[in-house]
């Protein structure tokens, strides 16, 4: 699975629409994981946003590697696969 990353200050409402930015701006560090459905789905957040729409199998791997980002994080860095 390819994985992209950004780093990006607020420059738009598209960069700051989670609670990562509310978090940044008071000095806190956060960070924001998407898949930027909002640019990508018309049905993001709508009635038709339904779980038959979902690719179980990339997002279980998504979930499982940040997981290992968080232990990682958190100062427990040699976690076993």
């Amino acid at each position: 699975m390819a994985v992209r990353t950004l780093t990006l200050p607020y420059v738009h409402k598209t960069v700051a629409w989670s609670d990562d930015w509310s978090y940044g701006r008071a000095r806190y560090p956060a960070f924001c994981v998407t898949d930027t459905a909002f640019l990508r789905s018309d049905h993001y957040h709508e009635l038709t946003d339904t779980p038959d729409r979902m690719d179980f199998g990339p997002f279980a791997e998504l979930v499982c590697g940040m997981g290992y980002v968080v232990e990682s994080l958190a100062g427990r860095g040699s976690v076993q696969k």
